[in-house]
């Protein structure tokens, strides 16, 4: 799997996710879809301590230039770090989760 599908303002270059009608930086309306590598940096994380177990939230810079909120997955949630570099895949019921690179 790939990363999430965004989109590119044909006028200025910013990368928009999730999707919108008009680019959020100047306006415009031509905007073009995209798919992302999937490769990103985690910029923020949490550990959630819930009922159902520990888990973590995350928020991932992608390298095409966007933020996106997941979970990064297969690490004990107080392991993620800021500034660790991560990969999308899918997860066993086809959610959009990271993994360590």
């Amino acid at each position: 799997m790939t990363g999430p599908d965004y989109q590119r303002c044909e006028q200025c270059g910013t990368a928009i996710f999730p999707r919108r009608v008009l680019c959020p930086v100047c306006g415009e309306r031509r905007l073009a879809d995209a798919t992302s590598a999937g490769r990103g940096i985690v910029y923020s994380t949490t550990a959630v301590h819930a009922r159902e177990g520990t888990h973590n939230v995350a928020l991932v810079d992608l390298d095409e230039g966007f933020r996106m909120m997941s979970a990064v997955a297969g690490l004990d949630p107080g392991a993620v770090r800021i500034g660790m570099v991560v990969q999308a895949r899918a997860d066993d019921e086809d959610r959009l989760v990271f993994h360590a690179a």
